[in-house]
Order: C-alpha cells, then sequence, then structure tokens
C-alpha cells in the first residue's frame, strides 16, 4: 500500500564530495502534523551511477520507530531537466 507520510518543507545541504552528499530534511509528518528534521542524510552512488540513501543516528531511529520494523528496503530515484531536479524515495518491509 503507497502512503505519503512526509511533506519536505527545506532541504539543507551539508557535506557535498565526489559522489557523496549529506542533506537534512525538514517538514511535517502527515499523519500527525508534526514537525520534524531528518538529518545526516547521505546520498551516494555506485560504480555505475546508482544512487542510494544512507541513514543513521536519529533519522534512523525514527524510521525504525514509525515503521516498526528493523529490517527495511530504501529505493530512490533521481532526475533532473535544469533548472528542476526530482527525488523519489519509497521505504518497503515485509509483514
Amino acid at each position: 500500500i503507497w502512503e505519503p507520510r512526509f511533506e519536505v518543507d527545506q532541504v539543507v545541504v551539508g557535506e557535498i564530495n565526489q559522489g557523496k552528499i549529506t542533506i537534512d530534511l525538514e517538514g511535517s509528518f502527515l499523519k500527525s502534523g508534526e514537525k520534524i528534521t531528518l538529518e545526516n542524510i547521505e546520498i551516494t552512488n555506485n560504480k555505475s551511477g546508482k544512487p542510494s540513501i544512507k541513514l543513521s543516528g536519529k533519522t534512523l531511529s525514527f524510521l525504525k520507530k514509525k515503521i516498526k520494523r528493523k529490517a527495511f528496503q530504501i529505493d530512490l530515484s533521481l532526475s533532473d531537466d535544469k533548472p528542476w531536479a526530482q527525488a523519489t524515495v519509497i521505504i518497503s518491509y515485509k509483514k
């Protein structure tokens, strides 16, 4: 079942290195309207260019608490057509 859960208000770019960027997302958790910040989200590309996301710290703990699962998969799709860019993140897990 697809369900939007987070509405982004602001993206804060942190560290930028070759093939890696770290961002913070500020926004609202849609079910409750709770304002949250997801920090230190690391986005990297593998050798073939496929993007991936690594979560740690408070952001990883927040996600595990909200989905009530320890094992999950995060898929990331990025596209751009200057001056616009779009990211789609899908978090899935088995019941």
